[in-house]
């Protein structure tokens, strides 16, 4: 949907309003990039062959767990598409802000990442890993697919800490 809207309202113009919308769908995009760049380089035996933590290959069982491995990408652009239809002027902030960056950065490093790791370990807990979190630690051979391995609930909690930062 949101591809359409950007398509029909012309986003890419730089009058339009829903130009936002381009920058959601190039980081959406950035972010795919990513991990297919990280999985293409842990498949290379060539490059990965010493440093691997597991020897065995991927099964297809593992596949089939982790095919759904956007479900992550997929609900940030929608909680952030739905921010901003919910405050519209978010609308006019700027595309890009060099001060803006390195605040973000900061935040980053000393609130989100400090809060992803308890929210972590806080469902190694007896009560939640077994109920939501063991999927996450199913998986034999750890790919770059396997931290997106999750139930909805993390998915949720984790997609929450990243927007905030």
């Amino acid at each position: 949907p949101l591809v359409g809207k950007a398509l029909a309202s012309r986003a890419w113009e730089p009058a339009s309003p829903d130009r936002w919308l381009c920058l959601l769908l190039a980081l959406f995009a950035l972010r795919a990039f990513t991990y297919q760049l990280w999985s293409s380089y842990s498949n290379m035996l060539f490059l990965t062959r010493r440093r691997r933590i597991v020897r065995d290959g991927v099964d297809f069982e593992q596949i089939d767990k982790e095919w759904d491995w956007d479900n992550f990408l997929i609900l940030q652009i929608m909680m952030a598409a739905t921010a901003l239809y919910a405050f519209p002027s978010l609308r006019h902030l700027p595309g890009w802000n060099t001060g803006g960056l390195a605040v973000a950065a900061l935040l980053h490093v000393a609130a989100t990442e400090p809060l992803f790791y308890a929210a972590h370990r806080g469902f190694h807990g007896a009560h939640l890993f077994a109920r939501y979190h063991a999927l996450h630690h199913s998986n034999k051979v750890p790919t770059p697919f396997t931290g997106t391995c999750v139930t909805k609930l993390l998915c949720v909690v984790w997609v929450e800490l990243i927007d905030r930062s």
